[in-house]
């Protein structure tokens, strides 16, 4: 078998150099830990000054649109009048749709009310015939003891005559 053997080129010689030279000594984990302190404190910085600045730019973006779309609107021919005349529509349909939401609101007080005032009356009614009721009833009874009261001073004023008439018998 046929052996092969390397030979170092002068292309290949500073490569082994280098590499060679990369197996120094690596730094202390002290200073790789300060290292990484250090940029994450820069980082943080970094995104503290970044995100004022983004969102100042999409603010001024968003302003930018508006102004260009109302200035649109206006330098149109006819277009401050079309913006006038969608204004006043609007604006007469918030106030037809406020009528009939105050229509609605009085119908159903005024049904309401209609109820309460027949359930009143139909209170006052029942409590009338009850009260009636009672009266009547009150005055059979009274009918009926003056009756009795009645019969008892007769048969006591037929008593007394009696007794007066049996005093005289017996006086006599």
């Amino acid at each position: 078998m046929a052996t092969t053997s390397t030979k170092t080129t002068p292309k290949t010689a500073p490569k082994k150099a280098a590499a060679s030279a990369k197996t120094t000594p690596a730094k202390p984990k002290a200073a790789k830990a300060q290292t990484t302190q250090i940029e994450l404190t820069l980082a943080t910085v970094e995104k503290a000054i970044l995100v004022p600045v983004g969102v100042s730019l999409l603010v001024r973006d968003d302003v930018v649109s508006t102004v260009k779309d109302i200035a649109g609107k206006y330098q149109a021919p006819g277009g401050f009048e079309k913006e006038l005349k969608r204004y006043e529509k609007r604006g007469a349909t918030a106030r037809t749709r406020l009528e009939r939401q105050v229509r609605k609101q009085r119908t159903e007080l005024e049904q309401d009310l209609r109820k309460r005032r027949e359930a009143f009356q139909v209170a006052v009614k029942d409590n009338r015939k009850l009260i009636e009721k009672n009266v009547e009833s009150f005055r059979k009874d009274l009918e009926k003891q003056s009756e009795l009261v009645s019969a008892q001073l007769e048969k006591l004023a037929s008593s007394a005559q009696e007794l007066v008439t049996n005093a005289q018998g017996l006086i006599s």
